[in-house]
């Protein structure tokens, strides 16, 4: 009979829990009754992508189970009574944090897409589960490390989405990818949105400068970030960022506050691009580890760093390989020396070709700084003379507590001297000599150095040429020495002195490490060592109170000769104390003093440049307005100039017209009087003539009146003659006009009134 797809995948994983659970890893459910003969799902199967016959979803859940593998005990139980669907909604598939992938199923398969588009692979379902399995191993927990994997421009794209809002990983481990620019342009936006990430490894990516600009002006908006490494691994696809990235990190650190850990070792920026990144340094005091390794800044990048040294909260500055010579270190010495307050405590100065010169200007420094407490110069070219002024350094001291002088051509004379002062050193805790010329007479000085009450922990003499005579000297210190930890005698030319260093173990209850490799022990000696060494890793481990009630006992003896003078030590050390008080306070406020002294001349400086530069912008204020006001004066000129001819020529032609006009006026003024003359007559024959007229009007008037008045009686005398009748009647009788129509009464006396008219007028 056909089940169901839901029976299916019951039963799958049903069978799948009891396998889980019968394995030796989950041994409590073993004390049940439950039988888990019948179980058919091989444990291999895990490890297996889902049988085709399985649905999609069968699948997808049988892939959530694959990234959560520490199956809970009890979920045997809970398997029969629920289906499998339900045992993942409920998330009973629970997994500590630390082991805890903070990732979908989704988000991992298209992130596997994206690596195959990157490296032009074809989809393989086996591939997919491998890359699934390796997530669950690399990222778990708070770390996200996908190291070396091919990963390119559509990986960056999808780790960008997936780990935006992401709220578990903090750390982001993508070295020795293939990222390069356009890679690292495309997932730089993920430190503007993420806000769980500070650390971030981009370590041989193939970064360049437009890589670079991306990522630190992403940063410019994160608040989160604390430590970057943009070094590069050994082989190919190193980091370049050069100038032009060095200029967008400057700019950066002018702003962040955040970064602490910047690596940027083999990045080729050279002198030029440190001295961009130095104008970044200042003033930024975040930042306390850098370093800045095999980038070729030679002396003129140690004039940068030294110049800006003083305004930073560097810790830790490596400068390994970077050819920086004698003078390099003259210069950030000279610096170091000045200041007040040094905060350097890590330098590294290995492989920059530094002589026993070049040394004795660092120890005149050491010899004064209060801060440096590792120093590595390891692979440089100081020899014996080198080695007795670091001698003379460790007899005065006092903060120093590691140096590695590695592989430096220090022989048997450079040994005795660093014997001596070992033996007058009590800060010192770690001493690196290896790869040198010593013999049997440099190292037996460097071990009884060991024997005077020393507190060094870590002593590495390996690839020297110690031979058995040294090796004797060996065996008597390890019989008293309370304090080693760690002792490398690697490549040597010991022989018969192994049964002595093994007798001299087996009384000695602190060294852990012990390589004496290839050196020609006996195997009796070999083991015995080794039996020692086991039981002293035992004892510091499980046993420090009876250790150190064995080390009681052994003082018990001389603690009743030591009481006296303990009295008396302590009233000197009382009286020391005072005195180191008094001298503390004396130098701690004279620091302090130069402290505000220093402040208040920076202060005064920036003033100084500030004032200078506004007088200066003032200046050319000032020369640029008395330009313009010289120029306005020249044009002003101009127009004077032009108003004043304008206004001569305006002159010379209103007297000219002055003198025109009275000639005029003379001439009329003739005229008026000719006209004048001529009109006097005239007009009297005019008012003659005038009233002539006036008279003849009134004349007229009178005629009018009295034609007027003849008209009346003329009109009465008519009406009185031709009846109304009478004048129809002729009216009738008158023959029609052009017209056709008969003329009216009116038209008749209308007629007759023209012709009395025209009578008059004709009178």
């Amino acid at each position: 009979m056909n089940t169901t797809p839901t029976m299916s995948l019951e039963r799958s994983f049903t069978s799948l829990t009891n396998t889980l659970l019968s394995s030796p890893t989950t041994s409590p459910v073993k004390k049940t009754n439950i039988n888990i003969s019948s179980s058919t799902f091989v444990t291999n199967d895990l490890q297996q992508r889902p049988k085709p016959g399985l649905s999609s979803k069968e699948k997808e859940i049988v892939q959530k189970i694959k990234l959560q593998k520490n199956i809970p005990s009890g979920l045997l139980l809970a398997a029969s009574f629920t289906s499998a669907e339900e045992v993942i909604e409920k998330n009973l598939l629970q997994v500590d944090e630390e082991q805890k992938v903070s990732l979908s199923l989704e988000d991992i398969q298209a992130l596997f897409k994206a690596k195959c588009v990157d490296q032009n692979l074809q989809y393989i379902p086996e591939r997919e589960d491998r890359f699934i399995d390796l997530i669950q191993k690399n990222c778990s927990g708070l770390l996200f490390s996908l190291r070396e994997h091919g990963l390119a421009d559509e990986a960056a794209k999808a780790l960008r989405k997936i780990l935006a809002n992401n709220r578990s990983y903090t750390i982001l481990d993508l070295c020795g990818n293939r990222l390069r620019d356009t890679g690292t342009i495309e997932l730089a936006p993920l430190l503007e949105d993420n806000q769980t990430i500070v650390r971030l490894d981009l370590r041989s990516n193939d970064i360049g400068g437009k890589g670079a600009k991306a990522l630190f002006n992403s940063l410019l908006y994160n608040q989160t970030l604390t430590s970057l490494d943009l070094s590069g691994l050994s082989g190919i696809n190193r980091n370049h960022i050069s100038t032009k990235g060095a200029k967008h990190l400057s700019e950066l650190l002018q702003q962040n506050q955040t970064l602490c850990q910047l690596n940027l070792a083999s990045n080729g920026m050279g002198a030029d691009g440190v001295k961009i990144l130095c104008k970044g340094l200042v003033d930024n005091f975040s930042l306390t580890e850098l370093d800045i390794s095999s980038n070729n800044i030679g002396t003129a990048g140690c004039e940068s760093l030294a110049r800006v040294l003083d305004r930073t909260n560097l810790q830790k500055l490596s400068m390994e390989r970077n050819q920086i010579g004698n003078k390099g270190v003259f210069v950030m010495c000279e610096k170091m020396k000045t200041m007040l307050t040094p905060t350097l405590t890590y330098w590294d100065l290995s492989e920059n070709r530094i002589t026993s010169e070049g040394v004795e200007v660092l120890v005149d420094m050491l010899k004064i700084d209060k801060s440096l407490k590792t120093l590595r110069i390891e692979c440089n070219e100081f020899g014996d003379k080198g080695a007795e002024d670091f001698a003379q350094l460790l007899e005065v001291n006092k903060t120093l507590k590691k140096l590695m002088l590695g592989e430096n051509a220090i022989g048997d004379e450079g040994a005795k001297e660093i014997g001596k002062g070992l033996s007058l050193n009590r800060t010192l805790k770690t001493l690196l000599l290896n790869n040198n010329l010593i013999k049997d007479t440099g190292a037996k000085k460097i071990i009884r150095g060991l024997s005077t009450g020393t507190k060094l922990k870590h002593l590495d003499l390996s690839h020297n040429r110690i031979g058995d005579r040294a090796g004797v000297e060996i065996a008597r210190m390890l019989t008293t020495n309370e304090t080693l930890r760690t002792l490398n005698l690697k490549q040597n030319e010991l022989k018969t002195s192994g049964d002595q260093i093994s007798d001299a173990m087996r009384k000695n209850f602190t060294l852990i490490n012990f390589d004496f490799s290839f050196n020609d022990f006996s195997y009796k000696s070999f083991s015995y060592i080794s039996e020692a060494l086991k039981r002293n890793e035992k004892l510091l481990k499980s046993n420090e109170v009876e250790r150190l009630k064995k080390k009681i006992e052994l003082l018990q003896d001389t603690e009743l000769r030591l009481a006296e003078v303990s009295d008396n030590l302590e009233k000197e050390k009382e009286e020391e104390v005072m005195l180191y008080r008094e001298l503390e306070d004396s130098e701690y406020e004279l620091q302090r003093v130069r402290q505000q002294s220093q402040q208040q001349l920076d202060r005064l400086q920036e003033e100084l440049e500030a004032k200078k530069t506004l007088t200066f912008e003032k200046e050319k204020e000032y020369r640029t307005l008395v330009e313009g006001i010289q120029e306005e004066k020249d044009l002003f000129e101009d127009r004077c100039r032009e108003i004043i001819d304008k206004t001569d020529s305006e002159r010379r032609r209103v007297e000219e017209l002055k003198k025109t006009k009275q000639a005029m006026d003379r001439e009329i003024a003739e005229q008026l009087k000719l006209l004048a003359n001529e009109t006097v007559p005239l007009l009297e024959s005019l008012k003659t003539e005038e009233n002539n007229f006036n008279k003849e009007k009134q004349k007229t008037a009178v005629a009018e009146k009295e034609l007027y008045s003849l008209a009346r009686r003329v009109q009465k005398l008519s009406d009185e003659l031709y009846p109304q009748e009478v004048v129809k009647e002729e009216i009738d009788s008158r023959p029609s006009t052009s017209s056709g129509r008969r003329p009216s009464v009116k038209d008749s006396s209308r007629t007759s009134t023209k012709q009395s008219s025209a009578s008059r007028s004709r009178r």
